[in-house]
C-alpha cells in the first residue's frame, strides 16, 4: 500500500518518463521493502534494463532477458511480457524455468520476483521488476496491488507519451511557421470558400496588399 501510495504521488510530480520510472524504483525498495527493482525496455526480442534501485550486486550488469521462445523468455519476465499480466516466481530455487538466472539470484540473495507488464496501447513495451529475499513474498492480495499498481503506470505513461508527441508536433509547427514567413516566395492560405486566412511577408511585399487587406 505504501509502494502504490508513494508512485501515484511520483506520478503526479515526475516531469519526465525517465524521472518516473527512476521514482518508481526508488520508492519499491526504499519504502515497499524490496531487495532491488528494476524496469526494462523491449528492443525487438530483448529486454533492456533503463532504469533499477538496490542492485549492488550488479545482478543486471550481464542479464539476458528475452520475449521469443528461448529458454530465457520463459521466466517471469517473458510470461508477463507475453501475456499482458504480472508474472512471479516465489522460489527462485525451484522454479524449473528460472533456471538461467538462479545462480546471479542466489549470489544476491533474491529468493522471489514479480514482474508487471508496462503496456501502451494494448501492447508490452517493458516490464517492472521486483525482487525479494523472502520465499514466498507474493501472495493474492499483493499481486492484487502490483496489477493496480501497473494500471496506474501504464496510465501516466501513456499521457507522458501523448504530452511528448504533442510538443514535437508544436516544434514542427513553429519550424514551419518560420519557414512560411522568411521565405521568399508569396504564400497565401485560404479556406475552401476562397477567404484568406493568412498571407506571409512576401506575398504583402509582393502584391502590396497586408493581411488585413
Amino acid at each position: 500500500y505504501t509502494v502504490l501510495r508513494l508512485t501515484n504521488k511520483a506520478i503526479i510530480s515526475s516531469k519526465t518518463k525517465e524521472e518516473l520510472l527512476d521514482s518508481i524504483c526508488e520508492i519499491a525498495v526504499t519504502h515497499g521493502g524490496f531487495s532491488m527493482a528494476w524496469i526494462g525496455i523491449i528492443d525487438g526480442y530483448d529486454v533492456l534494463p533503463v532504469s533499477s534501485a538496490g542492485d549492488i550486486h550488479g545482478y543486471l550488469n550481464n542479464i539476458i532477458v528475452r520475449v521469443d521462445e528461448s529458454e530465457y523468455a520463459k521466466g517471469p519476465v517473458g510470461v508477463s511480457a507475453k501475456s499482458g499480466q504480472v508474472a512471479f516466481v516465489n522460489n527462485v530455487e525451484t522454479n524449473q524455468n528460472f533456471a538461467p538466472w538462479r545462480p546471479a539470484a542466489v549470489r544476491c540473495g533474491y529468493k522471489s520476483l514479480a514482474v508487471i507488464p508496462i503496456m501502451q496501447n494494448d501492447h508490452c513495451v517493458g516490464v517492472f521488476g521486483i525482487y525479494s529475499d523472502q520465499e514466498d513474498a507474493f501472495d493474492t492480495q499483493i499481486l492484487e496491488l502490483l496489477s493496480s499498481l501497473g494500471d496506474d503506470i501504464n496510465s501516466v505513461l501513456a499521457h507522458i507519451q501523448t504530452e511528448e508527441k504533442r510538443l514535437i508536433a508544436e516544434a514542427k509547427l513553429q519550424q514551419l511557421y518560420l519557414a512560411i514567413e522568411q521565405s521568399k516566395s508569396a504564400i497565401a492560405i485560404s479556406d475552401t470558400e476562397g477567404l484568406v486566412e493568412y498571407v506571409n511577408p512576401y506575398y504583402e511585399k509582393l502584391t502590396g496588399y497586408n493581411e488585413d487587406e
